[in-house]
């Protein structure tokens, strides 16, 4: 519950002009894991296991505090309303020269995408997509549901593989 009060603390400060950084560099790869571990208790009561997809390394400009509330909390959704027993997946990759933070499960209980449906949490998910100029998606098929935190590459957020010069050497004396 701190937590909640702490975004919500956050959301109603940025609201207010009082922007946070997006300058941490997040390794999202130790992100997924991190968040894992941090929900495999709650996971394992109810009867779930986590199947993580790594795709190596990859790191982002943005608010790791924020990115972290808001990975925890798809879990907890797929945690919550998954199908009881079923793998959840979680991974971070690239895709459309972006970045995404995604949990999949079993269909149980699929919370609209409709964003005026969404509960608190969901409502703080989409919050923080849009402040890092990227957007909160759900997909449904096949019996899956996944949701995904995605974000370009460009903006405050993601990586740019434009070569640099190489800088000038220094002068001597």
């Amino acid at each position: 519950m701190s937590s909640r009060v702490k975004d919500l603390f956050l959301i109603a400060s940025s609201e207010a002009g009082d922007i946070p950084s997006f300058t941490d560099d997040v390794e999202l790869s130790g992100l997924v894991v991190e968040c894992a571990d941090l929900m495999r208790g709650r996971a394992r009561s109810m009867g779930h296991v986590f199947e993580i997809n790594s795709h190596g390394s990859l790191h982002a400009q943005g608010n790791e505090q924020l990115l972290r509330e808001a990975y925890l909390e798809l879990i907890e959704n797929a945690v919550k309303y998954g199908t009881p027993g079923e793998p959840i997946k979680l991974g971070a990759y690239l895709k459309d020269s972006g970045f995404c933070l995604e949990v999949s499960n079993e269909q149980g209980h699929v919370v609209t995408p409709a964003a005026d449906s969404y509960g608190l949490g969901l409502s703080i998910v989409d919050w923080i997509a849009n402040v890092h100029e990227g957007k909160f998606v759900t997909r449904e098929g096949h019996g899956r549901v996944s949701q995904a935190l995605c974000w370009a590459g460009g903006g405050k957020f993601g990586f740019d593989n434009t070569p640099q010069p190489a800088p000038e050497p220094a002068l001597p004396g």
